[in-house]
């Protein structure tokens, strides 16, 4: 696997997504900013920035367009499936460190034109995660106990889900994935919980226990076939989800694990960690197969994203000297 450094940054980088046809990488920052990235070759990227006002520079330039955003810190992005949509979840106003007087948005561009598409204001304590449904149309978010699904064409909400109970931030709902089909939605919940939805109907399919720790990432795999977990308990779970077994335990990483990804492939489980490290494990077997140590410099590693050609594994972390980077890895 060869490594090639993408972006330093001057804040920290917690969200990154790459585009459906491969072209663009997204990254969201904790200074209100999104960037995107071109990438033609290997050895030639050209970025969009996204920060102040929409305007179009000079052709060669490798800032080609900046777009509105409110500021604040961007925790979350995501392209729509057709590529035509660029979407991020910022709090803006207020002080984003103690969370006093904070206002939570989702806001929605074109992707060809940088025009502002729609924004949703988010009643919630937490800095939304957001997904785009691969059936297409819908955009689903996370707002406290709530995940909220709406028609990004109407503008309207086309559906709930709400967890019942305790309304302690703990029961917060910290990340979702969707199914390759648009028909399930996975969540991971401050309370250790790992829930199973029915988009269609709203309804919880299951709620798989197991971890001791907030479960900050989740992804269900492209095959469909299993569901992977990563939490603040050092693990990263593997289930199945037809069943709801839990399959495996991924241990290895020393610190809480941030985030996992599974490549469009099905067969590998990527991992990055407070410890600093992306693990890699297969995914039918369990067993690590390489640990890649980009980040020594950083607090952790916070975002994963898999190219959808399965050809480069994009990682994001804080660094302490850089505040933010981006590393590129070449599968080979």
């Amino acid at each position: 696997m060869r490594k090639l450094e993408v972006l330093r940054n001057d804040r920290e980088i917690h969200a990154i997504a790459f585009s459906p046809n491969n072209r663009l990488l997204a990254t969201g920052d904790h200074g209100g900013h999104v960037r995107l990235w071109r990438i033609d070759t290997p050895s030639r990227l050209a970025s969009l920035i996204a920060k102040a006002v929409s305007r179009t520079r000079s052709r060669g330039s490798r800032l080609l367009r900046e777009l509105a955003l409110a500021g604040g810190w961007v925790d979350s992005v995501a392209f729509s499936p057709d590529g035509k949509i660029i979407a991020a979840g910022c709090s803006c106003d207020g002080d984003p460190v103690t969370g006093l007087n904070q206002a939570f948005e989702i806001k929605l561009w074109a992707v060809d034109t940088g025009t502002e598409l729609g924004t949703f204001r988010v009643n919630t304590g937490w800095s939304p995660r957001l997904a785009f449904s691969p059936a297409g149309g819908i955009l689903a978010f996370t707002a406290g106990h709530v995940v909220y699904l709406f028609d990004v064409n109407s503008g309207t909400e086309v559906r709930r889900l709400e967890l019942k109970g305790s309304e302690s931030i703990s029961r917060n709902f910290y990340c979702l994935s969707f199914s390759p089909d648009g028909k399930m939605l996975a969540t991971g919940t401050g309370d250790k919980q790992l829930i199973l939805w029915d988009v269609k109907t709203g309804t919880s399919l299951r709620t798989l226990l197991g971890h001791d720790g907030a479960v900050d990432s989740v992804c269900i795999s492209p095959d469909a076939r299993v569901v992977a977990s990563a939490s603040r308990d050092k693990s990263v779970k593997v289930w199945d989800v037809r069943t709801g077994d839990l399959l495996r335990t991924l241990a290895g990483h020393g610190e809480c694990v941030n985030a996992v990804v599974i490549s469009p492939g099905s067969d590998v489980i990527a991992s990055g960690s407070n410890d600093k490290l992306i693990r890699l494990w297969n995914a039918r077997t369990g067993q690590m197969s390489e640990t890649l140590s980009g980040h020594q410099q950083s607090w952790g590693v916070f975002a994963l994203a898999y190219s959808p050609d399965g050809r480069l594994l994009a990682s994001a972390a804080d660094e302490r000297f850089t505040k933010g980077l981006v590393n590129l890895w070449y599968l080979t």
